[in-house]
């Protein structure tokens, strides 16, 4: 138990306080372009997850489950209260807007969230400019949280067949070690994280490894 609510923090943490600010350091006025016009969420059933707008579905291994509707609009928080099953908008009046989560049971867990960050981003920033944006402020932000970061490295990774950007880090809390990937997937005006935060770094692999390209 100690462990898992060590995770679910970890998740928190690194997504709304380092990948939020970044958002709100680099996002420009939102543009309608065509990208934008097809955003959609993805789909959760049985074992397989699919999103078509972003391009990556997943098919999840024996012993983990898909969070339910209700718990993701739990973590989708007011803007899902309020905006209800309109999407798009959600995505572009709040931070992150989580699509799906994972979870083993036993600490381990991924997700998938997209972040609208405008037309400007878009033009100017990439996959590598978001990473590195984030890493700047992310060892700080966790610090204040109670995490001691040990190790990050940005790298490119094979992630559903297509290359991309992602941020690893290394963690401690209360004498927990904890590993964390975070895959960014830039889709036009938006930036799609899939992280995934496990207690064996051997793990990530495997899990990465059950996502596919569409």
């Amino acid at each position: 138990m100690k462990t898992t609510k060590i995770l679910a923090l970890l998740l928190a943490v690194v997504t709304v306080f380092g990948l939020c600010a970044c958002a709100k350091d680099v996002r420009g006025t939102i543009g309608n372009d065509e990208e934008e016009a097809q955003l959609e969420p993805g789909s959760a059933s049985g074992k397989t997850y699919t999103n078509r707008f972003l391009g990556i579905g997943c098919t999840l291994k024996d012993g983990w489950t898909f969070s339910t509707d209700e718990q993701i609009a739990e973590l989708n928080g007011n803007a899902q209260k309020v905006l209800g099953d309109d999407y798009k908008k959600m995505v572009e009046k709040t931070d992150i807007v989580y699509d799906m989560v994972a979870s083993d049971g036993n600490g381990n867990s991924f997700n998938v969230n997209i972040t609208n960050m405008g037309s400007a981003f878009n033009l100017i920033y990439s996959e590598e400019d978001f990473a590195r944006l984030s890493m700047e402020q992310t060892p700080q932000m966790m610090a204040s949280a109670g995490f001691d970061v040990t190790d990050t490295a940005i790298s490119t990774v094979t992630f559903a067949g297509a290359q991309h950007t992602a941020i690893a880090m290394t963690a401690t809390y209360n004498g927990v070690t904890v590993f964390e990937r975070i895959v960014c997937i830039k889709k036009g005006s938006y930036m799609a994280c899939v992280t995934f935060a496990v207690l064996d770094k051997a793990d990530i692999d495997g899990l990465c490894g059950t996502f596919y390209g569409l």
